[in-house]
């Protein structure tokens, strides 16, 4: 799957450019948000919880998770 193809796939599952990161843990199929750290672990909150998911997307392939 390329960034590109991620990235969407995560807006349709969110319906916006930004995502929580229960939302992720969900995303990824995890049950527990905290097993989502690592991959969103630098990276700038937005409005206090959530992140821009391209810069999501780009730690995922960085990681290969």
């Amino acid at each position: 799957m390329t960034k590109t193809e991620l990235v969407n796939d995560m807006r349709r599952h969110t319906g916006a450019s930004f995502i929580t990161r229960k939302q992720l843990a969900e995303y990824m199929g995890k049950k527990d948000p905290h097993s989502v750290d690592c991959l969103i672990h630098g990276l700038t909150k937005f409005a206090g919880k959530t992140y821009f998911i391209a810069d999501v997307a780009e730690q995922i392939m960085l990681t290969g998770r």
